[in-house]
C-alpha cells in the first residue's frame, strides 16, 4: 500500500494474508514444541490464540470492506 490514501483504495490483502499465515505457522510450531507438551496452560494459551486468529480470518472473509468505507467509519476523508 502506498503512503497516499488516494492511490490505494484497498488494504493490501496479499500482505495481510501472508502475515496471518506467518502467525498461524508460528502458533502451530509453538504448539508442537516441547514446552507446549509439558505445560497444559501454555498449550491452552496457544490454542486460544489460534482460535482467535481463525475467528478473525473467518470474519475477514465474510466482511471484505473497501478502504474508503473503513476511512468513513473512522471519520477520515480522502483528499481530492
Amino acid at each position: 500500500m502506498s503512503g497516499d490514501w488516494n492511490e490505494a483504495k484497498y488494504v493490501s490483502a496479499q500482505n495481510l494474508w501472508f502475515f496471518i499465515d506467518e502467525l498461524a505457522n508460528d502458533i502451530d510450531l509453538k504448539t508442537d514444541d516441547k514446552l507446549a507438551s509439558s505445560s497444559e496452560s501454555y498449550r491452552l494459551l496457544l490454542l486460544g490464540r489460534r482460535e482467535m486468529l481463525d475467528r478473525l480470518v473467518e470474519w475477514m472473509n465474510e466482511e471484505e470492506i473497501p478502504l474508503s468505507e473503513i476511512l468513513q467509519g473512522m471519520q477520515i476523508g480522502t483528499k481530492d
